[in-house]
């Protein structure tokens, strides 16, 4: 029917396909925990230097300090990421190299079959 496909779930289609009110849900879970994870990155330099005891310019050195520390591991972990992206193009990119040169040498190996049967 019209409705079948509107308010049928994955588990009755099949593994991969989704609904419009599953898609919808999980795009709105997706975009919560965007919004969840960056306040949870945001909020811990200002709340660690409100909670620091002293005067206001030393709370204020304690949360820059934090923040750029916190700015620091942040880096260092999308470093990390990217180097493992970097290393696997690399490796792809040797794989597709190899099975080029293969494919090469059969087509060369094919073009001399006519002249040698």
């Amino acid at each position: 029917g019209v409705g079948a496909r509107r308010f049928a779930s994955s588990e009755g289609v099949g593994r991969t396909w989704m609904s419009a009110t599953e898609m919808i849900t999980r795009s709105s879970t997706r975009s919560k925990s965007k919004w969840f994870s960056f306040a949870l990155s945001v909020l811990p330099a200002p709340l660690f230097g409100a909670l620091f005891p002293g005067p206001f310019a030393l709370k204020a050195i304690v949360a820059a300090a934090s923040a750029a520390a916190q700015a620091a591991y942040s880096l260092a972990r999308v470093e990390y990421s990217l180097s493992q992206a970097v290393d696997s193009v690399a490796l792809k990119s040797r794989c597709a190299a190899v099975s080029d040169t293969y494919a090469n040498q059969g087509a060369r190996a094919g073009a001399i079959l006519p002249f040698t049967s």
